[in-house]
């Protein structure tokens, strides 16, 4: 008995293992912390935007409690951090500086903006 399968099989197989691996684990897993590329399907209009004008640039993002990526990800348009409307606890953290906290209420359609230094601990 000989096990046949078609190219058409093949192929479609072979591109949903390319598009599992393709796509960032946070975009398979966290659809509520939306980057923008990511999604492009995702109606921008009824999610909210933050822009971390952060310092330094490489402060680690984290929307609560979740990491997200780093300040320098998301310093404006087009790579604004994408979350759904509501209270969001955001925490910039790097070693050496001090972390900071900042609970926004994000709106639809709505872009905050994070400007901060992180204070040096040294």
């Amino acid at each position: 008995m000989k096990f046949r399968i078609s190219i058409g099989t093949l192929s479609m197989a072979a591109a949903i293992c390319l598009l599992a691996i393709a796509t960032p684990a946070e975009a398979r897993h966290h659809r509520r912390y939306v980057h923008h590329g990511y999604y492009r399907h995702y109606v921008v209009r009824r999610s909210a935007m933050i822009k971390t004008d952060v310092e330094p640039d490489e402060a680690r993002v984290y929307v609560d409690g979740r990491y997200v990526g780093t300040a320098d990800d998301f310093d404006g348009i087009p790579r604004l951090l994408h979350v759904t409307p509501g209270r969001h606890r955001v925490t910039f953290r790097l070693p050496g500086y001090a972390p900071y906290t900042v609970v926004v209420r994000a709106r639809p359609g709505r872009v905050i903006d994070i400007d901060r230094r992180l204070r040096d601990l040294s």
